[in-house]
């Protein structure tokens, strides 16, 4: 069975490295490109 504690440690390493691939993904200085409307023309 798996302790409790390893659980704990997983799930951990699973947030932070949400985290790294969120704010790699959404860079602040990205954010006014990706707001603009695109042109349909």
């Amino acid at each position: 069975m798996i302790s409790f504690q390893l659980l704990l440690k997983v799930n951990h390493a699973k947030h932070e490295l949400h985290n790294v691939f969120i704010r790699q993904l959404y860079r602040e200085n990205l954010f006014d490109d990706m707001l603009k409307e695109h042109n349909n023309t």
